[in-house]
């Protein structure tokens, strides 16, 4: 498919377009800093011309190596005070981002793209 046959605001929004990031990396904050189009929706529109899905996953604070030096302190009232926010009362895991991608990797996730999948136990409902 030539860039022509790619619609006006599809060319402008993933070849032109130019993406802002927050300093702190949250993925977020990624956007076209003319319009405020999620980076997530920029990125899926000429993949999809080509079968390609495009789909972020958005995690909690996980269960990994890096918690203690993103909570600052390793302590029962600290990780209270991280896990309070979330629904489901707990830290995310390796394994729930895994399934999540394994889950978008599945026919029932066909029609997913151009979005932000959070993986957050309701962190943010």
């Amino acid at each position: 498919m030539t860039a022509s046959a790619i619609p006006c605001d599809a060319r402008q929004a993933s070849i032109g377009g130019v993406w802002r990031s927050a300093a702190n990396g949250d993925a977020l904050a990624l956007e076209n800093p003319f319009d405020g189009t999620p980076l997530a929706c920029i990125a899926a529109v000429v993949p999809a011309f080509f079968g390609t899905r495009v789909v972020a996953l958005n995690p909690v604070a996980g269960e990994t190596p890096l918690l203690k030096a993103f909570m600052g302190e390793d302590t029962p009232d600290r990780c209270a005070k991280f896990v309070a926010p979330i629904l489901i009362g707990c830290f995310s895991t390796p394994e729930d981002l895994a399934n999540a991608a394994c889950f978008l990797c599945r026919d029932a996730a066909s029609m997913t793209t151009g979005a932000a999948m959070e993986v957050g136990g309701g962190r943010c409902v």
